[in-house]
């Protein structure tokens, strides 16, 4: 049973008309034991957010909301009291996404009401069949200034999250229920597809890695080295901007880049190429590679690049690094921690830095970087199968794994790791990309009654949908 949180904040008769009209069941309560209870949750909110969690401290649903394990959706100000605070009236919410809530600036027309264009940044079951920039209903003073969990942005006077995922909780600061079509698409997904996985009991029971294709670029050329040594390169393609189209085309959803005559010789030495690609294509990219200075990381970032990727100058100018976190944020940057002999390598993995794993995930963990790539040197492009040992013992960050693909059996064996970067692999046919990838990660069903294929809502209203075998 889908449940309505209702705390007299809520744009309740809106969700509830939205709901009847997808032919889903719900009920409306502030009962925490039926919340606690619920197989889903829907969070709508308008209003005031001190009002709003003076409502739910009255009600008793502060830590049934924090404890939730059910698929959970909030909506506007549902998004906004799942942050730390908001600047409106300075209120403590619920901490359940770690992050800010704060006024649009001055100049603005505020609140911000009507259509405004939603851009998909990570994919997710919520955007099934959702275009990327599809238009979506706004109406919000505040917006949340953090992108760590962002899945869609949107721009007005500056980007904001206006769709995040942080575990089993989902949010928008648009209102899906006022947004014609694409919104009912928008909630009937979380409605159908969430479903399925709350029953397993584990949200995230069949998601797989983000599979991240590689162009690596040596010469202006799409090229892989074997075990990162530049005398044994492999070339591949004479264009990068048309790798990369390709890669678009068959499905990918990420794309990573490395700048090898960057890395080796210490500058972005085919930048103009990287920005080329990042205008040519409409997937976010990270780039690694030469990237030693601020000016270069600006450049990058300012200019189509979602991630930098930083080795060398982390582990030598770490002043540097912790720069960029001040200004940019923990979500766009990420340290590459490429391990040859058991230490960290730098300047193209060709000198030893003498540093132990370990004690460089300290050092950066403190300056506040939460993403690495983790590389085993002598696996890369070597299709020997990557180093699970390597990548599972890590803790406390978001794991990106690269270097030894061989299969898709060697990307599903991954158990902790948010995303896998794939080249070699790639290019000779060994890893096909899946243009939905969510065809990795959802298990069909299929109802039967008297022999029967049958659909319909809580077993209600069955309708005949054909043979089984069919």
């Amino acid at each position: 049973m889908i449940t309505i949180i209702d705390y007299n904040s809520g744009n309740i008769a809106s969700v509830k008309n939205a709901l009847k009209k997808l032919g889903f069941e719900f009920k409306l309560s502030s009962n925490p034991e039926d919340i606690a209870n619920a197989d889903k949750i829907i969070f709508p909110g308008v209003g005031r957010a001190s009002c709003a969690m003076d409502e739910l401290k009255k009600k008793g649903l502060i830590d049934v909301i924090k404890n939730s394990k059910a698929p959970f959706l909030g909506i506007c100000l549902g998004l906004q009291l799942l942050a730390d605070f908001s600047e409106e009236d300075n209120t403590n919410c619920l901490s359940i996404i770690p992050g800010k809530v704060k006024k649009f600036k001055e100049g603005l027309s505020v609140p911000e009401i009507g259509w405004n264009k939603v851009s998909i940044r990570k994919p997710s079951p919520l955007f099934e069949g959702i275009d990327d920039g599809s238009y979506f209903y706004f109406v919000n003073s505040y917006y949340f200034d953090s992108d760590e969990f962002a899945l869609g942005t949107t721009n007005y006077g500056c980007k904001f999250t206006s769709v995040l995922q942080k575990d089993n909780f989902y949010a928008t600061q648009f209102h899906p229920e006022k947004s014609g079509d694409i919104g009912l698409k928008l909630l009937s997904n979380f409605c159908e597809f969430t479903s399925t996985l709350s029953k397993i009991g584990s949200f995230d029971a069949f998601q797989c890695p983000l599979v991240l294709p590689a162009i690596d670029i040596l010469g202006g050329k799409c090229v892989r080295l074997f075990k990162g040594d530049y005398g044994q390169v492999k070339q591949y393609a004479d264009n990068p901007v048309e790798v990369a189209l390709k890669f678009e085309r068959d499905g990918a959803k990420y794309l990573h880049i490395v700048d090898l005559d960057g890395a080796k010789n210490g500058s972005a030495i085919n930048s103009e190429i990287v920005l080329n690609i990042a205008q040519a294509i409409k997937i976010p990219v990270q780039i690694g590679g030469g990237i030693r200075d601020l000016a270069t990381a600006e450049r990058y970032l300012k200019n189509g690049i979602d991630r930098i990727i930083l080795g060398t100058s982390a582990v030598l100018d770490p002043s540097l690094l912790k720069t960029l976190l001040e200004r940019f944020g923990s979500d766009r940057i990420i340290v590459s921690v490429d391990i040859k002999d058991r230490k960290v390598a730098v300047k193209g993995w060709i000198e030893n830095s003498g540093i132990e794993m370990h004690e460089f995930l300290g050092r950066i963990k403190k300056l506040g970087i939460s993403r690495i790539i983790i590389t085993d040197v002598s696996r890369d492009g070597a299709l020997q199968g990557p180093n699970y040992q390597l990548a599972e013992s890590i803790k406390g960050f978001k794991v990106i794994v690269a270097g030894g693909v061989s299969c898709d059996e060697d990307i599903q064996k991954f158990k902790t790791v948010e995303g896998v970067i794939v080249g070699k692999a790639i290019y000779e046919g060994k890893v096909k990309l899946i243009k939905n990838d969510l065809a990795k990660r959802i298990i069909p069903c299929m109802d039967v009654s008297n022999g029967r294929v049958v659909k319909g809502v809580n077993f209600t209203n069955l309708r005949d949908s054909g043979d089984p075998v069919e």
